[in-house]
């Protein structure tokens, strides 16, 4: 736009270009700010400088209409938990670049991506330094490149703040492939004046293409090459499986399953679409607690993640952590290196040590205590009602009794809170009891009133406002 006057062809593109990208798509929009930074900082300030911030201006003022759908959009995602512990960082959107863009052929691993996006800002600002030094004019290369590299860093900056970039969005890298794919052309084109000869291009490309045709032979998602050595690759038999056990869950299932696990197998979308709502994706730092805080509510819970994972995720505890509060392994399946768990919530399949009561006003109750190796005794209670805020009118009366005297000799009482399914927890210290045998009882309080719910034990149809839950044995 420099060089010479545009033709008023060239100007309207440049304006309908630049509102369409605004339009399009968010991050691929960020080309424009990248063509201005250029134009304002890299190209010569002559006559004809100001025509290319005036268009673009024109460009923006065409799509403020979207505006207020640009500002809905971003209080919406801030609201996506799930996305945002998925989306990528700066590192991993210029990996995903390099690898989609070479049909899965360069996979960047950590650090070096970290070092990669780090050197792009220094290595960008003295390529464009020794040229201004050496007074060169700028030219399609100059601007390809440093205009790309720019958008680049832009989007990489933007997904920071906003933490939308999920691996499987790689449509927010779709304004860098046509000046990617220009630059390589022109270093075909013109070997002399690059680093890439023409045999060794020849080659190169001929490698992504083949790379990328042989995806089509493969089901799942586009841009994954199934090399012979790449043994970590799932099997497509084995994800078939993985499908068959995902659509065997219960509609309101929880699937628990690891990021990691995602960008490396070939499952797509489609195949855990029915669990898109309902899904928590774990990483290293991740509780078993706070796992269990999602659970309540559902039917069961799918794990589904990598076997080398599984201590990177202290996989094991979160289990042992859901088996002490009573849920119930249902299935376990492994193969080609994955893992795939279910577990049953505690009302579905109530074992015999475990204690199943239906209190007035419609609240289910189960509940077991463990005797710990501390001398406590561990108990667990889940209960469910069907309004929201009735639970958090009642505590919990957990009473050991000496079935020989009658008498109280430990108490745990708890408050239960609310919600529609709530679990309680306590800790009873019988550590100063004797040996022998004692009773556990429990009953649902009013703890405003004091007044007792009756309840009914759904095995031996025992009618009472004070349970016998359970005999344990001290000694």
């Amino acid at each position: 736009l420099a060089e010479r006057p545009p033709p008023r062809l060239a100007q309207a593109a440049l304006v309908l270009g630049a509102a369409g990208l605004l339009y399009s798509n968010y991050f691929g929009a960020l080309l424009v700010p990248a063509l201005v930074v250029y134009h304002l900082f890299l190209v010569p300030r002559d006559r004809r400088w100001r025509r290319a911030p005036v268009l673009l201006a024109l460009a923006v003022l065409l799509a403020l209409p979207q505006a207020p759908d640009l500002i809905n959009g971003i209080a919406f995602n801030q609201g996506k938990e799930g996305l945002h512990e998925r989306a990528v960082h700066a590192p991993e959107v210029l990996s995903l670049f390099l690898r989609y863009l070479s049909s899965d052929l360069f996979n960047v691993p950590q650090p070096l991506a970290s070092l990669l996006i780090l050197a792009l800002p220094p290595c960008l600002l003295a390529f464009c330094w020794t040229r201004s030094r050496h007074r060169r004019q700028p030219d399609a290369v100059h601007w390809l490149l440093v205009t790309s590299v720019l958008t680049l860093l832009f989007i990489a900056g933007v997904n920071e703040w906003a933490r939308v970039f999920a691996p499987h969005r790689v449509r927010y890298l779709a304004a860098l492939w046509p000046p990617s794919a220009l630059l390589l052309g022109l270093a075909l084109l013109r070997p002399t004046r690059t680093p890439l000869l023409p045999r060794p291009g020849v080659v190169l490309v001929l490698a992504i293409a083949l790379s990328g045709a042989s995806d089509f032979l493969q089901d799942g998602p586009l841009v994954r090459t199934a090399w012979a050595w790449r043994d970590n690759d799932v099997t497509m038999a084995t994800m078939q499986e993985v499908v068959r056990e995902l659509a065997e869950g219960e509609p309101e299932s929880l699937l628990i399953v690891d990021k990691w696990f995602l960008d490396r197998a070939r499952l797509s979308e489609a195949y855990y679409s029915a669990h898109a709502r309902n899904r928590v994706l774990p990483n290293d730092q991740s509780t078993a607690a706070e796992l269990l805080r999602r659970a309540p509510g559902y039917h069961d819970i799918l794990f589904l993640l990598d076997s080398s994972r599984w201590e990177d995720l202290n996989f094991q505890d979160h289990l042992d952590f859901f088996l002490q509060r009573l849920w119930v392994q249902q299935f376990s399946w492994s193969r080609d290196g994955i893992t795939l768990l279910r577990l049953a919530s505690p009302f579905l399949n109530p074992l015999p040590d475990q204690s199943v009561l239906e209190f007035d006003r419609s609240i289910d109750f189960l509940g077991a205590g463990k005797l710990q190796g501390d001398g406590t005794l561990h108990f667990v209670a889940h209960m469910r009602s069907a309004d929201d805020n009735l639970l958090s009118n009642y505590s919990l009366a957990l009473h050991v009794i000496d079935p020989r005297t009658g008498k109280r000799v430990a108490q745990g009482d708890v408050g239960v809170g609310p919600g529609f399914y709530v679990m309680a927890e306590s800790e009873i210290d019988v550590s100063a009891l004797p040996v022998g045998d004692y009773d556990l009882h429990v009953a649902l309080y009013n703890w405003q009133t004091g007044d007792r719910l009756g309840a009914r034990d759904l095995q031996t149809g025992t009618v009472s406002d004070m349970q016998v839950l359970q005999r344990f044995r001290i000694g």
